[in-house]
C-alpha cells in the first residue's frame, strides 16, 4: 500500500503514513486539476459510485491524494494520467487553500485548458463520467442541485469562475 505524505499547520512534511492509518488528526495534501476550453466551459468529473467520499458527484476534473515522495505538481500530472488519461498538460499553479477543519488537509490546485474534442480514457474505479458544462448552467445546477456535487463545489465555482 502507498504511504500518504503528512504535513504540519504550515504544509511542511512531518512524515507519512498507510492510507487506512490516516486519522482525522493527520494534516495531508490533495491536488486538484480546472480543466477550461477555450470558449469557456469548465470539465467536470462524475466520482465513482465506490469512492469514499462524494461518492457519484461532479467534481473537478481530476483530484489526488499527494503520496510519499511526490510533490502536488508529480501528482496532478499522474493522476490526470491515470484517471482522464491525459498528459502533457500546461499547467497553471493556481491557489493553495487549508481545506475542510474535520478532514484536515491542503489542497493544492492547478488549472489548464485542454480542447473539447479532447479525447479521455476514464479509469472506472476513479470517475465514472466526463463533461463539459456551461458556466451559467453550472451555477444554476449548483444552486437547483446541490446534491449532486461534491461538498465544496461551491467555494470552487467561486474561486474559478
Amino acid at each position: 500500500m502507498t504511504k500518504i505524505v503528512l504535513v504540519n499547520e504550515n504544509d511542511e512534511i512531518i512524515g507519512s503514513k498507510e492510507r487506512d492509518e490516516i486519522t482525522r488528526d493527520d494534516i495531508h495534501r490533495v491536488s486538484a486539476l480546472w480543466i477550461r476550453s477555450p470558449d469557456g466551459k469548465v470539465l467536470l468529473a462524475k466520482r465513482s459510485s465506490t469512492k469514499k467520499y462524494d461518492a457519484g458527484k461532479w467534481g473537478p476534473a481530476v483530484t489526488g491524494t499527494v503520496d510519499d515522495g511526490e510533490s502536488y505538481q508529480n501528482n496532478i500530472e499522474k493522476e490526470a494520467k491515470e484517471e482522464l488519461g491525459i498528459s502533457g498538460l500546461s499547467l497553471i499553479i493556481g491557489p493553495k487553500l487549508k481545506l475542510n477543519p474535520s478532514n484536515k488537509l491542503f489542497c493544492q490546485w492547478f488549472v489548464t485548458m485542454v480542447s473539447k474534442d479532447t479525447e479521455f480514457k476514464l479509469q472506472k474505479e476513479e470517475v465514472e463520467e466526463v463533461r463539459w458544462f456551461d458556466k451559467d448552467k453550472l451555477r444554476s445546477m449548483l444552486k437547483s442541485h446541490p446534491e449532486e456535487f461534491t461538498t465544496s463545489m461551491n467555494s470552487y465555482i467561486k474561486m474559478f469562475i
